[in-house]
């Protein structure tokens, strides 16, 4: 990413200085406003390649290297090729730098971008063949904690983690107000395309009931039906077979060993500075509660879980 020049650096920090700091002031809504237009207007990759079959657009930290993962080991068995022997190989879910490796399978690419609001725009909808998406997502507070944990924890608090708010500089990119963005972004996308062409699926979910969900995603882009494919994916996908795929240099591991809870990374501050966050900035909330702070997870799936 390029470098804002330094007049501009200067100018945005003045202007925050003399601004009120507040959670859903005018300081931070310019700082909202700024990221959106710099980061996410120039994000054309879903309209650059827009030929393949499906994009997996993932929030970061939300499962995507089990669901990829047992996608492509349903993938292998269903197109009887090799299945991927590390957790990072890209041979079957792949992305825009590394190209389709079976010409018979079909192409799918996984991404975390926040897509542009040119992409779907309606004279490009009018003019343009899109692919499916599908869209994981996991309650924010677990995803921002995993990543914290895997990428921060030694350089910062989770305190200052959670109230990233430079914009020069910006040692997290994957920050709550990153999350808020992507969130806002996909439910803008999901308004604008037929309903057939996008599905959401939460992580929660996916823990709850992999098979189920795995067939949710497996029947939404009309791959071939195999008696007991699906269950065999799921059982070659455990967090200890994944494991055992992952590089053993890569300095932070995909799979979380840590059986801290998330929420105990939140102070009482913590708690309501990030509720205020959302509050003020989180325009569709997929279901996710999050003002409360008993549970995690899509409120459909804790109530069904009650009422089990």
């Amino acid at each position: 990413m390029t470098t804002p020049p330094m007049s501009l650096r200067m100018a945005v920090s003045s202007l925050e200085s003399l601004i009120s700091p507040n959670v859903g002031g005018l300081a931070a809504r310019l700082r909202y406003s700024y990221r959106v237009v710099r980061q996410d207007w120039p994000k054309l990759s879903l309209l650059r390649d827009r030929g393949v079959d499906c994009h997996i657009a993932t929030m970061q930290q939300s499962g995507t290297h089990w669901l990829t993962h047992m996608l492509a080991v349903a993938l292998a068995e269903a197109y009887d090729v090799p299945e991927p022997g590390d957790i990072d190989d890209r041979s079957l879910i792949g992305n825009r730098k590394h190209p389709a490796v079976y010409s018979h399978v079909p192409r799918i690419i996984q991404t975390h971008n926040i897509p542009s609001p040119l992409c779907h725009s309606a004279p490009l909808r009018r003019l343009l063949r899109f692919p499916k998406y599908i869209i994981l997502l996991r309650d924010m507070r677990a995803s921002l904690v995993s990543h914290y944990e895997k990428h921060h924890a030694r350089r910062m608090t989770f305190a200052d983690y959670l109230r990233n708010d430079r914009l020069v500089g910006n040692p997290v990119r994957w920050d709550v107000w990153y999350r808020i963005r992507f969130l806002n972004a996909w439910h803008r996308e999901i308004g604008r395309l037929p309903a057939e062409q996008t599905l959401v699926v939460c992580y929660e979910a996916l823990q709850a009931d992999p098979l189920r969900e795995l067939q949710r995603v497996w029947s939404f882009l009309d791959l071939p039906e195999k008696e007991g494919l699906l269950a065999r994916a799921i059982e070659r996908s455990t967090k200890e077979r994944m494991a055992k795929k992952e590089t053993t240099a890569k300095p932070a591991k995909v799979i979380r060993k840590s059986s801290r809870h998330p929420f105990e990374w939140f102070t009482e501050d913590d708690r309501n500075y990030f509720t205020e966050v959302c509050r003020a900035f989180l325009k569709h909330h997929f279901d996710y509660d999050y003002t409360r702070w008993d549970t995690l997870g899509p409120a459909s799936l804790t109530q069904t879980s009650r009422a089990a």
